[in-house]
């Protein structure tokens, strides 16, 4: 005697607890993004090189941290990109 089989497909999970996580801490990442510029809305002047403008506290802190954040990307990889160069002419 065989079991019949049933066709109905199985409910879907839902999403997964690492959605949940990476929702919820992108939703605090955000909140903490607007404190930041809201609490930080001072004028500031800006002076580098020959350019000079003035705008928010806030936002000229953002730039600061993300062209730190993009030199610390680049920087290790154009160091080794040159090191193994130098090294190759040495060999």
């Amino acid at each position: 005697m065989t079991t019949p089989r049933s066709d109905a497909s199985p409910e879907s999970p839902g999403p997964s607890a690492r959605t949940i996580l990476r929702l919820v801490g992108g939703g605090v990442a955000v909140l903490l993004l607007v404190l930041f510029v809201v609490q930080n809305d001072a004028r500031v002047r800006l002076q580098f090189l020959a350019w000079d403008t003035t705008t928010r506290l806030a936002w000229a802190l953002l730039l600061a941290a993300a062209l730190g954040f993009l030199i610390g990307l680049v920087a290790p990889r154009l160091w080794r990109l040159l090191r193994g160069r130098r090294d190759r002419e040495r060999a």
